[in-house]
């Protein structure tokens, strides 16, 4: 259950990080 919470945090940092890199 925790490595599944973690895991989702992780992908939502990376599609933030991924939309803030494209929209710079």
């Amino acid at each position: 259950m925790f490595l599944t919470v973690l895991l989702r945090r992780m992908d939502l940092d990376v599609s933030t990080v991924g939309t803030n890199f494209w929209s710079s």
